[in-house]
């Protein structure tokens, strides 16, 4: 293709070649799920034992790491609470997990 040719191609043009794909989305439910099952499993923490530590059901942990519901702020602070971590930690974590997805 010669340059002359190149530099008149649109987006419309650049899109008809690359078709109707769309960015992979980020759920960031899901980042957020995937972080705490990873930080409970690196300390050793089955969802029971977790959700012993948590007082709640073992259905509601694996709700929040399957990304179907976020916990609440006080549910939240017992989490981190439970594993030991910093929230600042959590979100870092989170970020890292969205970069390496996004790749």
């Amino acid at each position: 293709m010669n340059n002359k040719k190149a530099k008149n191609l649109g987006i419309k043009d650049v899109m008809e070649v690359l078709g109707p794909k769309k960015p992979k989305e980020i759920n960031t439910n899901e980042q957020f799920g995937e972080v705490l099952k990873d930080q409970r499993e690196f300390f050793g923490l089955s969802i029971d034992d977790l959700a012993d530590e948590l007082h709640c059901s073992p259905n509601k942990i694996k709700f929040f790491e399957a990304g179907e519901k976020m916990p609440s702020y006080r549910m939240f602070i017992l989490y981190i609470y439970a594993l030991d971590l910093e929230p600042s930690e959590i979100w870092y974590y989170i970020n890292k997990t969205i970069e390496h997805n996004a790749l």
